[in-house]
């Protein structure tokens, strides 16, 4: 599968190419093992076309492939902490020693806290929200962390809200509701990352709606995470509106230069490495987006040190660095996105902001959209407005389209892979 990897989205091949492997060859007939059903039919309905064309271009188009999906084995608990933080897809990575605490968090850190030592008593729900990468989703994590290890028999469970959904449109389709909601229903703990997700799906809000007054009526607690507050969540229920503001409210603000220091230190020290004070600050100050990227940086500097063998310092921080922070000095912005946009796809800017939603121009500003989502830290309110006022519903609506769309349609895949490289040379 790795003849794929540049055909289709990271996402695509981490999630359906890559858990597969070839088992064996007899002859012209290639057996390759899949984790389960799900998996192989989902490959064949929708990539076969693409793998026999990459199967030609490599002149193995007489190979016949034969997916085995991998039968479930049943562990029998109780498993080791690790395997269980696993099952509750829980990343022991992301506990409250690993979480650098400053000026722009301090406020959600402690409710956080507050809620994993005293569960359904401080505050439910607890709903936290930011931007993309501040570390809403570690906070999450280590709640469910501390929650477990202070008690190893909570039934606890961590996941985003599209996880829900989908999980939830399976159990409609196999009829398997019942199920489904003793397992949500039943919960001491229930984790919740991108809450907005739910926006505009409304059975998926019902079902919610009722699993979030199961666990509230028997004071079970509720841990939410969102790019927005409650309010400006567009598509969904006034009734779930009052539900997620009944707790507590925290937000998290992007780091100052100072946290951002601290939090490379600590990153440093979990991979066994050490970064001196003035490269930490020399990345600190460049990396003006997200700690995720921040974070990234720094494990491609180490990579890149081990590997050649060079001292960590300022020059070499500059040469391994040198392609995203000349990225982060240029500023990516809304403006730029759209331009690069108009021009791949033979319009004008003043098209993707007008109110023309005629079906060569819709797809393209929805592109545009999901491109400032991902690549600039615009919230969505301030996206619509660089696209002529529009609301942020239409906006987390595009986003959504262009997000889905992704998972099935290689073309689209190529046109967002072509455009973000474009964006971050221009």
């Amino acid at each position: 599968m790795q003849i794929l990897k540049k055909k289709v989205s990271p996402q695509v091949y981490n999630d359906w190419l890559k858990p597969t492997f070839e088992l064996s060859q007899e002859g012209n007939l290639l057996r390759v093992k899949v984790p389960n059903d799900r998996f192989r039919d989902h490959i064949q309905k929708h990539y076969m076309p693409l793998i026999e064309d990459a199967l030609q271009k490599n002149e193995l188009q007489h190979l016949t492939i034969d997916f085995v999906a991998e039968r479930p084995i049943q562990l029998t608990l109780p498993q080791l902490d690790e395997k269980k933080e696993e099952r509750l897809h829980l990343n022991a990575r992301y506990s409250f020693d690993h979480f650098v605490v400053g000026a722009s968090n301090q406020f959600a850190h402690a409710a956080a806290k507050a809620v994993a030592t005293n569960l359904s008593r401080a505050y439910n729900p607890l709903f936290i929200y930011g931007g993309s990468g501040l570390g809403k989703t570690h906070l999450l994590h280590a709640i469910g962390l501390e929650a477990y290890h202070s008690n190893p028999s909570i039934k606890l469970l961590y996941l985003s809200a599209e996880e829900f959904t989908n999980e939830f449109i399976r159990a409609l389709r196999l009829e398997k509701t019942v199920a489904f909601r003793d397992k949500y229903r039943t919960l001491d703990l229930l984790l919740i990352d991108d809450i907005h997700q739910l926006a505009g799906k409304s059975s998926t809000q019902e079902e919610f709606f009722h699993t979030f007054n199961a666990l509230y009526e028997n004071q079970k607690q509720i841990v939410l995470a969102s790019d927005l507050l409650p309010r400006e969540i567009p598509g969904v229920r006034e009734r779930l509106h009052s539900r997620f503001q009944g707790g507590l409210i925290a937000d998290i603000q992007p780091p100052d230069v100072e946290t951002k220091v601290a939090i490379l230190h600590k990153k440093a020290g979990m991979e066994n490495a050490s970064v001196p004070d003035d490269v930490a600050w020399f990345i600190a100050s460049r990396v003006k987006s997200n700690i995720r990227n921040l974070e990234g940086c720094l494990l491609r500097m180490l990579a890149m040190s081990s590997l050649m063998g060079k001292t960590v310092n300022i020059a070499l921080a500059k040469e391994v660095l040198r392609p995203l922070i000349n990225t982060e000095d240029r500023v990516i912005t809304p403006a730029l996105i759209q331009e690069t946009v108009a021009q791949y796809y033979q319009l004008k800017v003043e098209e993707l902001k007008s109110k023309n939603n005629s079906k060569p121009i819709v797809r393209p500003r929805q592109v545009a959209m999901y491109l400032c989502k991902k690549l600039t830290d615009s919230s969505l309110p301030e996206i619509g407005k660089n696209f002529g006022g529009k609301h942020h519903s239409t906006v987390i609506h595009s986003i959504n389209r262009v997000e889905d769309s992704l998972k099935h349609d290689p073309i689209l895949q190529n046109e967002i892979n072509t455009l973000i490289e474009t964006i971050k040379t221009t």
